[in-house]
């Protein structure tokens, strides 16, 4: 029994006297607890679920929560595999001394068991602290109202705990495994074994550019937003084994570049830093690698969905030009009795609410994309996919008596003719549509706002003279497109007087008329479709952008506490590694000064390099990224621009900070060892 209670000692001996290199392991552990359990007990609240747009929250909510748990377990994985390389002694020193493998094994069982409890309960202490909060952040960015309760959900904490000690599980494994399979000599000396010098692979660093390279050129040339969407994951797979192969070739090159320049290696802080750093690099790379794709991930992550999220009311604007659009199709257009009819009951409800209708206009149109043949004045009804979309222009048009009356003013047009403007202020003097010539006639401006979606295309607004022409026009572009055609239907569009909450409730009615009171076997005809702005924004967008905001925010947060404690590590692993090469220099005579600047110069070398390739990735995934906030309607490009900007400044104050904390402890741990 005595010698059971030995291990329990030997185990919390052995983190105390590691508390260095165990404290931010424990925080690490910690941290991503607390994350997991944070977005389990939002996904699980009844209140969050509650809000408009719950489905979107929750959806969000589970899509991050997998996300944080693959990164958990990265982060876990790495932290515990840097700190057992550094052990080895130690336990080599335990196999010396008479301790047996499955004895170390015992005490690395209580470690890893201590280490699960201290990380359990931080963590879920710190969910219960910050739960709410975030629960009332997302509450407030969705302009909704909850309780204060604050509590454990059952189910949330059993996941969490399951998964955690599953990870701490696993990595003890490991660990058991790296022990039995090392001999006691191997662990006693494990820290002065050294790497042999890296070979040059230049074929390996052209590789990687080449990879680099084909990414970049694949994020330039992307013409579309189909392309971007079919693209993007080619493209990042591309940029990272690019980033590994370059860290991994090109900086063993870089660096024996150096070393042949005499002027600058041969140097008391350059011969020093350059020659250690070679010898390491190989090992190293991969680090600095990680580094790089994780802020990369960072920068893209928060600066699309911030910009997503700023962008809100700009999207709403070219998505709704006007409060409420209510549609019906073409073959309930036939009875204009029973179109009046729910004109006149939508009139109603908006007067039961004590609000007014502004700018209503009531139209037939038919709208669809297409492109020009080479002549430019014929439509080319054979779009295959990879036309960039500036080649694309969507046709809406109209009938002639529906625009006088919207426009308040009366027109001559000839037969063959049609009033025509272009957004692009440069109108076609002629148009054929099929076997339909007709010729335009230019105005300033078009009275109908376009209601513009996901794509961003020219528009040509079209006139035609009678209903028989639209309904001509309609059954061209349906026999070219068949089951993709778009239909003609008859709109009812206006806006309303009072404020945002007025405007709400009065929508809501609206829409549960479209829906439930018109329809085949009622008086009114059929509404197909009720685009009321601001109930879409509260129930559809808003909650969808607010989620992927805060989402984004959170593994923001993730992967800059990943980043951040990769770059601990790294720096405090080789602050071990130098700290005898750093003793034996000290005593054939070089200055506790020289081997400053000499740190000072290694790590600036290289600590850089990773935040620099980032920016450049970064910048390079713009023009791609562009097109994929297109898809969610985010047509302000200047916006993501500044958006992409900020978080790079923040980001690299923080990464500055970062060097700042984490150089210190290579000092530490150099001057340590010098006395």
């Amino acid at each position: 029994m005595r010698k059971l209670a030995l291990y329990p000692k030997l185990a919390a001996s052995a983190l105390w006297k590691n508390f260095r290199i165990y404290l931010p392991y424990l925080l690490a552990c910690s941290g991503t607890v607390m994350m997991f359990q944070m977005l389990l007990g939002l996904l699980f609240d009844e209140d969050v679920a509650k809000l408009n747009g719950g489905t979107d929250i929750v959806t969000t909510l589970s899509l991050g929560a997998v996300v944080v748990a693959i990164f958990s377990a990265i982060l876990l994985f790495y932290t515990n595999s840097v700190i057992i390389r550094h052990r080895k002694k130690e336990f080599g020193l335990y196999n010396i001394l008479g301790m047996e493998k499955r004895h170390i094994a015992l005490v690395l069982m209580w470690e890893t068991i201590y280490t699960a409890l201290i990380s359990f309960a931080a963590g879920v202490a710190g969910a219960l602290v910050f739960t709410k909060l975030a629960q009332l952040i997302i509450v407030r960015m969705l302009r909704g109202s909850t309780g204060l309760r604050i509590g454990l959900n059952p189910i949330s904490l059993g996941i969490t705990l399951a998964l955690f000690a599953g990870i701490f599980l696993l990595t003890l494994l490991k660990n058991l495994a790296v022990i039995r399979r090392s001999k006691p000599v191997e662990l006693l000396h494990s820290e002065s074994v050294g790497e042999r010098e890296p070979r040059s692979h230049w074929v390996l660093a052209i590789l990687g550019l080449a990879f680099l390279i084909a990414g970049y050129v694949m994020s330039i040339r992307t013409a579309n937003v189909y392309n971007a969407i079919t693209n993007f994951f080619i493209a990042v797979l591309l940029v990272i084994v690019g980033t590994y192969l370059l860290f991994t070739a090109f900086s063993i090159v870089f660096l024996k570049a150096l070393r042949a320049n005499k002027a600058y290696y041969y140097r008391t802080n350059h011969f020093v830093s350059v020659s250690g750093m070679l010898y390491r690099m190989k090992r190293n790379a991969l680090g600095l690698a990680s580094i790089c794709i994780l802020s990369t991930m960072v920068l893209v992550t928060v600066s699309t969905t911030f910009c997503l999220y700023a962008g809100l009311d700009g999207v709403m604007g070219r998505m709704y030009p006007c409060d409420v659009i209510c549609r019906v199709n073409r073959e309930d257009m036939e009875q204009p009795e029973r179109c009046e009819a729910s004109w006149a009951r939508i009139r109603e409800i908006v007067a039961e609410y004590g609000l007014k209708i502004e700018n209503e206009q009531i139209y037939d149109m038919v709208s669809f994309t297409t492109k020009l043949e080479d002549d430019g004045v014929t439509l080319d009804f054979g779009v295959r996919e990879g036309v960039a979309l500036d080649e694309l222009i969507t046709i809406r048009a109209f009938r002639l008596d529906d625009y006088e009356r919207i426009a308040g003013a009366e027109v001559d047009l000839a037969p063959g003719e049609a009033l025509a403007w272009c957004e692009d202020g440069e109108p076609l003097e002629r148009l054929n549509i099929g076997d339909l010539a007709l010729k335009l006639v230019p105005i300033d401006g078009f009275p109908i706002q376009r209601s513009q979606d996901n794509i961003e295309t020219r528009e040509l607004a079209l006139v035609l003279p009678d209903a028989a022409t639209l309904e001509r026009v309609y059954e061209i572009q349906e026999e070219a497109y068949d089951e993709f055609a778009s239909a003609l239907h008859r709109d009812m569009r206006f806006d309303l007087s009072g404020g945002v909450d007025e405007k709400y409730e009065c929508e809501q009615a609206v829409r549960t008329f479209a829906y439930r009171e018109s329809g085949a076997n009622s008086k009114y005809a059929p509404i197909a479709t009720a685009s009321c702005r601001e109930v879409d924004y509260r129930e559809d967008y808003l909650p969808m952008y607010a989620s992927m905001f805060f989402i984004g925010m959170f593994l923001g947060f993730l992967f800059v506490m990943v980043t951040v404690t990769i770059i601990y590590y790294k720096q405090l692993s080789e602050g071990m590694d130098d700290a005898g090469r750093f003793e034996i220099m000290r005593k054939v005579g070089m200055t506790r000064t020289e081997v400053r600047s000499s740190i000072r110069s290694q790590v600036l070398t290289v600590f850089f390099l990773p935040l620099l390739a980032a920016a450049a990735h970064t910048a390079f995934a713009f023009p791609m990224m562009k097109w994929l906030l297109l898809a969610f309607g985010m047509a302000n490009v200047g916006l993501f621009a500044k958006c992409t900007l900020g978080c790079f400044a923040a980001f690299a104050i923080l990464y500055v900070i970062v060097y700042l904390l984490t150089a210190r402890a290579y000092y530490r741990v150099v001057d340590a060892a010098q006395g």
